[in-house]
């Protein structure tokens, strides 16, 4: 019975979210993703392999255009050179400018921002800490206005020690309550109605007949 509920709510709250308004992107909006990115570990790290990282964000559009994001994600399925399993955390905050118009299918974006990293270490206890300059890129595919599919690239230049990371990334989300406002269309000229008097055919502001 609880399954149920859980369930209804969650269905209630998916469905609640994507039957919005047309008009749920651009300034004012909110979204909520859940992602994964496969983290390019830099080769002084002496980690066995690269990492897989599984978190979330929610981002505000200041304008049309302009996203701030918060997210959080962490590190699972590194290794460490002495056999230890690493694990580590991300909490980033990042602007985004997204291209083309709220609304439209496709939006790629451009991203920048900073993050700050605890994560494990080779041969040593305890976690090392370091923040990041990032830059990025990527797409967003709204299959509803409410909806969509990201993928995109991250470069993590590591201020603290001067190497740089990089982070391909796949998510999904939910866009909800913006107040982007549509364009409306000019009011067709009206014309001018004359008046004729003498019904000759010639408005009486220019009639020269008496």
């Amino acid at each position: 019975m609880k399954l149920k509920n859980t369930l209804g709510i969650a269905i209630g709250s998916l469905v609640a979210a994507t039957s919005f308004g047309a008009l749920a992107q651009g300034q004012g909006a909110v979204e909520v993703e859940g992602f994964a990115k496969k983290e390019m570990f830099d080769s002084a790290r002496d980690f066995k392999n690269n990492g897989n990282l599984f978190g979330g964000s929610i981002g505000y559009f200041l304008t049309d255009d302009v996203e701030l994001r918060l997210g959080y994600d962490e590190v699972h399925n590194a290794r460490a050179e002495d056999g230890r399993n690493i694990k580590g955390s991300n909490t980033a905050l990042d602007a985004l400018y997204h291209f083309n118009n709220p609304g439209d299918m496709l939006r790629p974006y451009v991203s920048a921002g900073f993050s700050d990293q605890s994560i494990g270490q080779n041969g040593r206890g305890g976690r090392n800490g370091s923040t990041f300059a990032n830059l990025g890129g990527g797409a967003k595919l709204y299959f509803t206005d409410n909806f969509y599919a990201r993928a995109g690239v991250e470069a993590q230049y590591n201020i603290d020690q001067g190497d740089t990371e990089w982070a391909p990334s796949v998510g999904i989300g939910l866009n909800f309550g913006g107040g982007s406002k549509k364009v409306e269309a000019a009011p067709a000229p009206v014309a001018e109605v004359c008046s004729d008097s003498d019904n000759d055919g010639v408005c009486d502001n220019v009639d020269k007949c008496p």
